[in-house]
């Protein structure tokens, strides 16, 4: 009997199959299996691993030494008949997870893989970036011996809608502790809401970062 092809799907986000990214990896996964191939989900964030040292070790001896989960992740990953590289948006990048589990793979940058198979890289953002992480993991699908056959990108906010809602009405409180002011007379005031995007006191922060990817 032959073998089912299996496809490995590294999940970077740190919400595991309950976030969005999760949510789009099933949705490939349901695909999948319609067309008799089956989906391996590797949640990075049930894992260890530890941050790369910069010790130029593995480029010497073609493996790092350090000993936690990242070998064993990779060596799924070049034996799969093909790899799926997801990660929601952090802060315009992928999540820490998925950069430290890619740092680690360096050693693998500098070889050609014995391999060639399909790839694709996901991302989703809740409001920009997702289109850049996406096109960035498609250049890393190489590494694993995989070339880019696309790509899946999405915009969303929280799975159901829940978590937002009790984040968004805990914004306002926080923003009369930030911006409320004293005017010439004594009297309080509301100063005016930032717009930048880039502080925890920002609507726009709020909305586009804090979401359960």
């Amino acid at each position: 009997m032959d073998k089912t092809p299996v496809v490995v799907a590294v999940n970077g986000s740190p919400h595991m199959g309950a976030g969005n990214t999760g949510m789009m990896l099933a949705m490939i996964g349901a695909e999948l299996q319609r067309l008799g191939l089956g989906l391996e989900i590797i949640h990075l964030t049930d894992h260890r691993i530890e941050y790369c040292v910069g010790c130029g070790h593995c480029l010497e001896r073609g493996r790092c030494w350090i000993p936690d989960d990242h070998a064993a992740i990779v060596e799924r990953l070049l034996a799969a008949d093909a790899v799926v590289l997801a990660s929601p948006v952090y802060f315009f990048h992928v999540t820490a997870q998925t950069k430290t589990f890619l740092d680690r793979s360096l050693a693998l940058g500098h070889k050609p893989r014995p391999t060639w198979k399909p790839g694709l890289a996901v991302s989703v953002s809740a409001g920009s970036g997702e289109t850049a992480v996406a096109a960035y993991l498609e250049g890393l699908l190489r590494v694993y011996g995989a070339f880019p056959v696309g790509s899946l990108t999405a915009l969303a906010t929280v799975p159901g809608g829940s978590w937002a809602r009790r984040r968004s009405r805990r914004v306002p409180r926080t923003w009369r502790a930030t911006w409320r002011g004293r005017s010439g007379s004594g009297a309080a005031t509301r100063r005016p809401r930032p717009t930048c995007g880039t502080t925890p006191s920002c609507p726009r922060w709020c909305a586009t970062t804090m979401t359960r990817s």
